[in-house]
């Protein structure tokens, strides 16, 4: 008589080999079935663990701040037209200082039109004492301001005076504002006459730079509005201050300047 071979019985409801694909079912007998990940909402399989997502969020983030930081770096540095700012001077796109051939006058314009510097003892370029620094000094940095008037007519005082590829002189100007930084290793006493040296260019009682009063006129002087009977070289350049020359037959109503916010120590009045 034939015996009947007995079918394997089905798998029960809940047996993890009843939806298991190929190759998935088979384990060593007596160790649970491996569990399986369960899918992403997506359906695309297991996502992330939670810590690895924060690890990856926070390296963005950090990424983020260094590059933000790299950008504000370079701006600032960049930057030339505020109290101070790196690439005023040593710039490739200023022209380079001229200097003298030795025992030949510094101040004097070359034939660039721009001043004529010596070499002192220890080789730094200098115009009428002051030094062309190929560093920023800043131990003593103050402001004064000049305004320079034409017959009644506002002049522009260039923005580069003082400053070349190669050094920064201890008086300089950033922009067309007038502004002139006094920027040295010490406190010491600075004049106008030392600033119109280092810019090239005459000031005297007939002469401002490169306008000249005709007969019957004559510079006139003003510090912080008020008129003084001086010699403009000698004015002392000083924190805060507004001077102005007038070019004319007679003297007119001074302008008063307002300083910039940045610029005032505390307490200190906007109006010069």
């Amino acid at each position: 008589m034939t015996k009947k071979r007995r079918a394997a019985p089905r798998p029960r409801s809940g047996d993890p080999r009843s939806n298991a694909g190929p190759g998935e079912g088979s384990h060593p007998p007596g160790t649970p079935p491996a569990r399986s990940r369960p899918p992403t909402s997506s359906g695309r399989g297991p996502g992330p663990a939670p810590s690895r997502r924060v690890g990856q969020t926070a390296l963005l983030v950090g990424g983020a701040v260094v590059v933000a930081a790299l950008t504000l770096a370079a701006v600032v540095l960049g930057q030339g037209t505020g109290k101070t700012g790196l690439d005023s001077f040593r710039s490739p796109t200023l022209p380079p200082l001229a200097v003298a051939s030795p025992g030949a006058a510094s101040g004097a314009s070359g034939a660039s039109g721009g001043p004529i510097a010596t070499i002192d003892a220890s080789g730094i370029a200098t115009i009428g004492g002051i030094a062309c620094d190929p560093n920023e000094q800043v131990s003593y940095h103050v402001h004064s301001h000049l305004i320079i008037r034409v017959d009644g007519t506002l002049e522009t005082i260039p923005g580069d005076v003082g400053r070349y590829s190669t050094c920064l002189f201890w008086l300089h100007t950033h922009a067309t504002s007038g502004i002139i930084h006094i920027e040295a290793p010490s406190e010491r006493t600075f004049t106008l006459g030392q600033f119109f040296d280092v810019w090239g260019k005459p000031l005297d009682g007939t002469h401002v730079a490169d306008w000249t009063a005709p007969a019957g006129s004559k510079v006139w002087v003003f510090v912080d509005g008020k008129q003084q009977d001086v010699d403009p070289r000698s004015i002392e350049l000083k924190d805060i201050e507004s001077i102005e020359l007038q070019v004319g037959p007679s003297p007119i109503e001074p302008i008063v300047y307002t300083w910039p916010p940045e610029y005032l120590p505390e307490g200190a009045s906007p109006s010069g």
